[in-house]
């Protein structure tokens, strides 16, 4: 039996919530709104806003450039289009058991400190942790702190 796997670029399109894990216990989890869109062959449009504070004011705003290996790998570089300067940090993606999982490829600073993030997902959950550390002592500076786990992210039928 041959296993189609999906695209990357057409299975990471969606817009995704953490509803359920920020009314669980929103002092840890903010609600976040994550949206996935393809803007034009080859890039991918990341945007991230707090749910109160709406879409026109997003956090996190990136376009994603997409090139494939084989069917089973990605590789991304991305572009902070909120400051217009590349993030420096590609990421590397493999199809496993139903869904794409990704890390940075390299060693890469963010904000001065080493990103230690990796994303997962199969076109109805979304889960992902943000962190970056000292690259010397390994102290916690930005993200979401490791021992505390993933964001749960579920899509939007929008």
């Amino acid at each position: 039996m041959i296993i189609q796997i999906p695209p990357w670029h057409s299975l990471i399109q969606g817009k995704y919530e953490n509803k359920r894990q920020a009314q669980s216990n929103p002092s840890e989890w903010p609600h976040i709104i994550v949206k996935n869109t393809l803007v034009e062959d080859g890039i991918i449009e990341l945007k991230s806003w707090y749910k109160y504070k709406g879409e026109a004011d997003p956090y996190g705003q990136f376009h994603l450039s997409y090139r494939y290996d084989d069917d089973g790998n990605c590789h991304t570089t991305s572009i902070n289009t909120l400051t217009g300067e590349p993030t420096n940090c590609p990421w590397h993606w493999g199809f496993y058991n139903g869904w794409w999982w990704g890390e940075p490829a390299q060693d890469c600073l963010l904000n001065g400190a080493l990103v230690q993030s990796h994303v997962r997902f199969n076109g109805q959950e979304y889960r992902s942790r943000d962190t970056g550390v000292d690259p010397e002592t390994k102290e916690f500076k930005w993200g979401n702190q490791v021992e505390k786990g993933e964001f749960y992210f579920t899509r939007i039928n929008t």
